[in-house]
């Protein structure tokens, strides 16, 4: 489709890429200083660095017997939330861990 718009144009040149069409526009906005006078209000471009892709930690949770991709989405989820913060399913474990005998951190 590009050939046909330069054969029908006369341009020779391939039309710009997206990002480079976006360079241009946003150089378009720089203002330089003349004769070392500030400008009253310079226009400041802010711009996101890139979040790279997180690392996935997949994995299965013994709690909601369920396989998961990523261990952070996981464990904000509903179902793993209202198991983890109903007291019932501690009970055997809190009265396990009272027949232990562990060391105080006094």
């Amino acid at each position: 489709m590009n050939d046909m718009r330069a054969a029908i144009n006369g341009d020779r040149a391939p039309p710009p890429r997206a990002a480079k069409r976006k360079a241009q526009e946003t150089l378009g906005f720089i203002h330089e200083e003349e004769d070392g006078q500030r400008p009253l209000k310079r226009s400041v471009i802010i711009r996101k660095k890139k979040v790279g892709e997180k690392e996935l930690k997949p994995g299965y949770c013994e709690n909601c017997r369920d396989k998961f991709e990523d261990f952070s989405e996981h464990i904000l989820s509903r179902k793993h939330r209202k198991f983890a913060l109903t007291p019932d399913n501690w009970k055997e474990l809190d009265e396990l861990l009272v027949q232990l005998d562990r060391p105080r951190k006094d």
